[in-house]
């Protein structure tokens, strides 16, 4: 039974509709980057006139199953190698170090002074008088001079000076490795090679190889 007969009878056997040629592949187990229809169209133009080593649907279904649990961690691999970010041309290997010095200066002085000065004074003379019996004039008694003076005198100082150096490096080191002692030609090879790998193409060789007969 060619894998298109086996597909059209797992559709009987299972009440799908009859044109749906990728059933089969429902439930696989495949990266999400993949597009699980793009991988069946592949695989049924690859293998779709092969004949099946399992003859009954159940088992021909329990192993193409069984194939993609197998070679997930594979298939992942491989997937996560097409997307590697690399320069194709790289042949070289250097390593250098940038140092970058930072110095810092802070200054801070501040002087305050407060002068307050007041003199306060009171000079004054005090005289008491009498009149003598049936006079109307009158007479020193007694006189009192004197004075009071007062000075306040306030100064404040305050002298602040801070100085302050801070110095300190920033260090990156760079890498940069590739390939040695290569011509670019041959990097260019080795390009087309990367570049000509299909992730479909090699999953169909693996699953043809070990679910189909290669006799056709």
């Amino acid at each position: 039974m060619t894998f298109l007969d086996m597909i059209e009878t797992y559709n009987i056997v299972n009440g799908n509709d009859l044109n749906d040629i990728e059933s089969i592949f429902k439930d696989i187990e495949l990266d999400e980057r993949l597009d699980k229809s793009t991988l069946a169209g592949v695989l049924l133009d690859e293998c779709g006139a092969m004949r099946c080593i399992y003859e009954t649907t159940a088992s021909f279904k329990y192993f193409s199953d069984l194939f993609f649990k197998k070679y997930a961690w594979n298939i992942t691999k491989l997937v996560n190698s097409l997307h590697f970010e690399y320069d194709p041309l790289k042949n070289k290997n250097m390593e250098w170090t940038e140092t970058t010095q930072i110095e810092q200066n802070l200054d801070t002085e501040e002087n305050r002074e407060k002068n307050n000065t007041g003199t306060e004074g009171t000079v004054f003379t005090e005289t008491n008088t009498i009149s003598a019996m049936n006079s109307n004039t009158y007479q020193p008694d007694n006189q009192r001079e004197g004075n009071s003076t007062r000075t306040d005198n306030l100064k404040e100082t305050n002298d602040s000076n801070k100085n302050e150096n801070l110095t300190w490096d920033e260090t990156d080191t760079h890498n940069e490795s590739g390939l040695e002692r290569m011509p670019y030609q041959d990097l260019i090879e080795k390009e087309r090679k990367v570049s000509q790998f299909n992730i479909y193409i090699w999953i169909a060789d693996k699953y043809s190889s070990e679910l189909f007969l290669m006799v056709y």
